[in-house]
């Protein structure tokens, strides 16, 4: 058991090793690509910006700045920060004028202790930003609360949506608010919506004009009455009144 534990020990250490060697190659890929820039401060105030050649802690750093390649003692330095050019886009995102949104997501719940079910949701947003903190636009949404039994809603929401930051990858808040219509179809005898509401939170990935990516999770609450047989073999009638509780979380694209 004990030989079993050490062989365990010395194969972590060598994955461990493994991962920070391909760490440290990554890293120096990147530092040597033409679009990592490194901006250093130094203690008389002057910034000097380029790209780094060599780096020896505690006694100096060499940098390429133009054709010129300068070496600057350690300290000298009060602080240095890398920016990768490629992720330096320019902030172009519409803050004002019509919006589009559409995403898809899953909304985990549980019938029972132990009866976990996977629901799935999908909707659409036309709306009209007012500025970066607030808009407001009409949802519509297909929400599928459990597969099996097929207790799926079309839900018709208003909604109000803003982003905290004027930046390319931005956090941002959503509340939706209305009423979902189930679809009653051959599994209920009788079946009635009620009140829809999803609140959330997400981040906005990318700020440019036309498309950016979404991640949001959140809360969706949503009433509803509904009378079904309990089974075939006894023609049983179930009866119940539901306020759905689930857990969603939601990816989508912002145009």
């Amino acid at each position: 058991m004990l030989q079993s534990n050490s062989k365990q020990m010395k194969d972590l250490k060598q994955i461990a090793k493994i991962i920070i060697l391909i760490l440290v190659s990554l890293q120096m890929g990147f530092s040597q690509q033409d679009s990592y820039l490194t901006i250093v401060k130094l203690k008389d105030g002057s910034v000097l910006e380029g790209k780094l050649t060599e780096f020896k802690d505690g006694e100096f750093i060499k940098m390429n700045i133009g054709d010129n390649l300068i070496t600057i003692k350690y300290e000298s330095i009060k602080s240095i920060k890398h920016k990768n050019l490629d992720f330096a886009r320019s902030y172009n995102f519409e803050e004002k004028g019509f919006y589009h949104h559409s995403s898809l997501g899953l909304m985990p719940g549980f019938l029972s202790a132990r009866n976990l079910v996977l629901g799935l949701e999908m909707n659409h947003t036309s709306g009209y930003q007012f500025n970066r903190w607030i808009g407001a636009g009409l949802n519509l949404g297909i929400n599928n609360f459990n597969p099996v039994s097929r207790e799926i809603f079309y839900s018709l929401a208003g909604e109000a949506r803003g982003y905290l930051l004027a930046k390319n990858i931005s956090p941002y808040y959503v509340v939706k608010a209305g009423y979902g219509f189930i679809n009653k179809g051959s599994n209920f005898i009788e079946a009635s919506g009620g009140y829809f509401l999803n609140p959330g939170a997400g981040i906005r990935f990318g700020g440019s004009k036309t498309a950016n990516f979404t991640a949001e999770i959140g809360l969706v609450f949503q009433k509803a009455y509904l009378k079904q047989e309990s089974g075939w073999w006894d023609r049983s009638i179930l009866e119940k009144r539901v306020r759905y509780q689930r857990f969603c979380m939601k990816i989508g694209m912002l145009f």
